[in-house]
């Protein structure tokens, strides 16, 4: 389980790093963003997912999505 929150939370992390470049992006750069966007869906999916592991408990009950 704290595998899982430790994969959410950097999944969510690396999500939220931008990029320098300009908004022109190629095709396969954008492909890139989006397959990048559903991993960081999926990443606070499983963040917030109570049942997801084998205890009825989630990364989001202890940890915080925020910043302070």
């Amino acid at each position: 389980m704290k595998t899982v929150c430790m994969l959410a939370a950097t999944l969510i992390v690396l999500s939220a790093c931008g990029s320098d470049r300009d908004t022109g992006a190629s095709d396969g750069e954008n492909a890139d963003g989006q397959a990048q966007e559903k991993l960081a869906e999926r990443g606070q999916d499983i963040f917030r997912d109570r049942g997801f592991g084998e205890i009825e408990i989630a990364c989001i009950d202890c940890h915080a999505d925020f910043d302070e």
